[in-house]
Parts: structure tokens; sequence; C-alpha cells
């Protein structure tokens, strides 16, 4: 039996899953330090997707600013998903669900 090399994906420290949030918002996680962080914001019901790229400092620590599409006087929930790159090997994804309002 071989040792799995599968990279562990990354995490989403904030905001939490669950959390209500503005349409304008920083993602923060930790990932292995140097890789590239893959940040995508899709929305439940409609609209566009948001992917933005970041990398983690040396401590592994990452963060993203978001701006999404937001209605006035409604709740809308999305979904948000991180990936990380190192070495040329992907990881599987780390998800949140958030709600812009």
């Amino acid at each position: 039996m071989q040792p799995s090399t599968a990279m562990a994906a990354p995490t989403i420290t904030s905001p939490g899953n669950g959390a209500h949030v503005g349409a304008a918002l920083i993602v923060h996680g930790m990932a292995q330090p140097g890789s590239i962080v893959l940040v995508t914001a899709q929305p439940r019901l409609l609209g566009q997707a948001v992917r933005e790229q970041t990398s983690a400092d040396a401590s592994g620590r990452w963060e993203i600013a978001l701006n999404l599409q937001a209605f006035p006087m409604v709740s809308f929930p999305y979904v948000i998903s991180a990936v990380e790159i190192a070495n040329g090997a992907q990881s599987d994804a780390s998800s949140i669900e958030v709600t812009v309002q």
C-alpha cells in the first residue's frame, strides 16, 4: 500500500459557514505556504460566478477580497470554494455557504 500523496484542501477560516455577509467581503484561509489559492463564489440561484486568485504567504495564510452581486431587500445564498495549486498539483475544494445581504 502506497502512502497518499493527495494535497489537503485549503481551509476557509473566515467568514464562517452559514454567515450573513455584505456584497463586499474578505475571505481568509490557510493553505500550503507559497501555494496559489483559487477562490470561486458561485450564486445558488442565478448570476455570475466570481473567481479570484491569491498566494499563501510563508505561514500559509491567505486572504482575498470578493465583490458579489447583491439585491436590495433580498438575501442571496452563495457557495464559496477554494482550491490550492502547488508543485503542479491541485487540491480538492473546501467550501462554505454564505448569505449575501
